[in-house]
């Protein structure tokens, strides 16, 4: 993953690989504009997410309040966009979370 630049606990906390490219794309003009995701498999979330899915929200978290602390998010966001964490979580399969 590329460091530096303004960094969001989406970007340094994934639960998918977003990609620039627009492969399966060419059904859509704009899809060249947005590039693809791909959610992560059970051991790829393992790999980043040992303790599971507790580990995830702890790790978005700490990533969101050094977002607000950098400037780069507002502090009157940070319970939404902790929110939106949890509901993207409880999305995730529980069978694709470590130890569910």
């Amino acid at each position: 993953m590329a460091l530096g630049g303004l960094r969001t606990p989406w970007v340094d906390v994934p639960v998918a690989a977003l990609s620039g490219q627009r492969d399966g794309m060419d059904a859509y003009p704009f899809g060249y504009l947005f590039g693809s995701t791909r959610r992560f498999t059970a051991a790829e979330l393992a790999e980043r997410y040992p303790a599971g899915r507790a580990d995830y929200l702890d790790r978005f978290t700490v990533a969101a309040g050094a977002a607000v602390r950098a400037g780069y998010l507002l502090a009157e966001d940070l319970a939404e966009i902790v929110a939106v964490a949890v509901a993207v979580a409880v999305a995730v399969a529980d069978a694709a979370w470590p130890g569910a």
